[in-house]
């Protein structure tokens, strides 16, 4: 059905960035802006966390001109982390569109894990 509309694609994204509880600075971090998460990122964004282990994504919209009358449509986001000579991955999605802001925690263990809160 026609309705113009903005639809979030992928949230702004603000984090920080641990390892055994300390701050990681100067760790190159890449976020997916278009496309799935890892393995079909057809444009990755990057940074790089400051002293404090901070780090900060603007987040991805489109404007579309249908809206969706049956089901839903899937949403996914996800980051990419170098470090110690290993690229560690770690995504979320979901069923609906993207929420418009996450906050994430991640720490470095043998994994990259995150938790994340709107």
């Amino acid at each position: 059905m026609p309705l113009p509309h903005i639809r979030q694609l992928k949230p702004e994204l603000n984090g920080t960035l641990n390892s055994r509880g300390s701050p990681l600075s100067g760790t190159r971090i890449q976020f997916c802006a278009k496309g799935l998460v890892p393995e079909n990122c057809e444009q990755f964004k990057e940074t790089i966390t400051d002293e404090q282990g901070l780090f900060h994504f603007n987040g991805e919209s489109e404007l579309e001109f249908f809206a969706w009358l049956i089901g839903d449509p899937l949403y996914a986001y996800g980051i990419k982390v170098s470090y110690d000579s290993r690229e560690l991955e770690w995504s979320d999605g979901g069923i609906g569109y993207s929420p418009d802001h996450v906050i994430l925690h991640c720490e470095i263990t043998e994994q990259l894990l995150c938790t994340s809160e709107p």
